[in-house]
């Protein structure tokens, strides 16, 4: 189910208009139906690493992020480090608003790459 809202205006129409062909495409190609059935329900955590690692050097600065180890990220902000847990998206620190903003970017970017099914 799909319910899609847009302002109206030139733009956004030929925006809703490809939105809506592609579902409708979806909706009616059996090819198109298994592939999407088919798709791995885990994403790659590589992949998720690497991204993270892009989007906190955008928006923190080049050097600080410190990819430890496969399975962490230190990002250091104003001599403030916040451990970063990728299997668990937990981000540990006690200075709540940093952690309250690396929580939500992380969490944001987990869902923006993790298919729906």
């Amino acid at each position: 189910m799909v319910l899609l809202e847009w302002l109206a205006n030139p733009l956004n129409d030929m925006y809703a208009d490809a939105v809506t062909t592609v579902v409708l495409e979806v909706q009616s190609n059996p090819k198109a139906q298994k592939a999407m059935e088919t798709q791995s329900a885990i994403l790659d955590m590589e992949v998720f690493q690497n991204r993270l690692g892009v989007m906190l050097q955008d928006m923190f600065g080049l050097d600080c992020v410190d990819f430890s180890d496969g399975k962490n990220i230190s990002l250091t902000v104003d001599g403030k480090t916040v451990h970063i847990c990728l299997e668990t998206r937990l981000v540990c620190y006690e200075d709540d608003s940093l952690r309250e903003m690396v929580e939500l970017s992380v969490q944001r970017l987990y869902d923006a790459l993790n298919p729906v099914i």
